[in-house]
């Protein structure tokens, strides 16, 4: 009897455990499914949250200021070229005598292209019966060929293989800054060439025959002829057109392969 009390006891103590277990779990599952209330605080909220970085973001946005392309750096401070003092050709007492004071020009100065006129100048081309043919004119300032001289008056032609002649004094043209021009620049040429004959006479043994080419050289490059010969037009390249400088010198040694 005393038993079955006990078992009857035991069977009542376990349907209460189980039924609390069963309470207990109802009551977690409530808890932890979410309300309906508070399914709409949350949405609520999480869109508040939305706006504000939204909102946060705009702001952002409009702080940035566009800042304009950086400035290139300034450029150095240009330096002047340092070119030489312009040389001009000079009438010398050699020269002078050279051309007997303009009453003779030697022939080997003939022709003598980029003459520059100071005034207008008429061509005529002529037949062998002296009948003109051909007509034209020149003005002021245009370059030609001066063909030959007699006294201060010089026949020009506008090119060096024009038919076309025409007259004009030379004191209205460049023609004796031009002759003066030739014969610096060939007297400067004879200077070189005979610094060059001292170094090969100290470099080399020389036997007769190299002296009878060194003398015959002399020769030539010392008669009067040879002052005016085998030398191009001049160019004006940054100081005139007969400037002698080193300068220009190398400037028209690029440009054309001679010294000038």
């Amino acid at each position: 009897m005393k038993f079955i009390c006990i078992f009857i006891s035991f069977c009542f103590l376990l349907l209460s455990s189980c039924e609390q277990l069963k309470n207990s779990q109802s009551v977690n599952k409530e808890d932890a499914s979410p309300k309906e209330g508070n399914v709409g605080e949350i949405a609520e909220t999480n869109e508040t949250n939305k706006n504000l970085l939204a909102t946060k973001e705009d702001s952002k946005i409009q702080d940035i200021k566009v800042l304009p392309p950086p400035l290139p750096p300034p450029l150095p401070p240009s330096i002047p070229s340092l070119s030489e003092t312009p040389i001009q050709p000079e009438f010398s007492n050699e020269l002078l005598k050279a051309v007997k004071n303009w009453t003779s020009i030697p022939k080997s100065v003939f022709p003598l292209p980029a003459v520059t006129i100071l005034q207008p100048v008429k061509f005529t081309a002529k037949s062998k019966s002296g009948e003109i043919i051909a007509e034209s004119t020149l003005p002021a300032g245009k370059e030609v060929v001066a063909v030959t001289a007699s006294g201060q008056v010089l026949s020009v032609s506008p090119s060096k293989d024009s038919k076309l002649r025409g007259q004009i004094g030379m004191l209205n043209t460049d023609f004796k800054q031009g002759v003066a021009f030739l014969f610096e620049t060939r007297k400067r040429q004879m200077e070189l060439y005979k610094q060059q004959k001292l170094e090969r006479q100290k470099l080399a043994l020389k036997d007769s025959r190299s002296k009878e080419e060194n003398v015959s050289s002399q020769r030539s490059l010392d008669s009067e002829n040879s002052l005016f010969e085998d030398l191009p037009i001049p160019g004006d390249f940054g100081h005139g057109k007969f400037c002698i400088c080193n300068d220009c010198r190398t400037k028209r040694l690029a440009a054309t392969g001679s010294m000038k």
